[in-house]
């Protein structure tokens, strides 16, 4: 195996990997970070932004709704990855 093969195989799995890991934050900062303070909100105040982040982010058809799920990710995905230093 050359060092070019090497080096298509290593870039390909560190996208597949950066793309698995923004769906991982996805869900933690969808079902966490977002819905947790919102419940409270809601409970407190009685303004119903849960309900408003659910018909944002669950409509559509079914592949526009992991999609929209997944972008919520990209931006805890990029600090960690400065945190881990890599360079995108």
């Amino acid at each position: 195996m050359d060092d070019e093969e090497y080096d298509i195989k290593k870039s390909l799995s560190a996208t597949v990997f950066v793309i698995f890991m923004c769906g991982i934050w996805s869900l933690a900062s969808v079902f966490v970070i977002a819905l947790i303070p919102l419940s409270l909100i809601d409970w407190i105040f009685g303004i119903e932004l849960v309900s408003a982040m659910q018909n944002l982010l669950l409509s559509g058809s079914e592949g526009s709704r992991y999609f929209k799920i997944w972008l919520c990710g990209i931006p805890l995905t990029l600090i960690w990855l400065k945190d881990k230093n890599w360079k995108i």
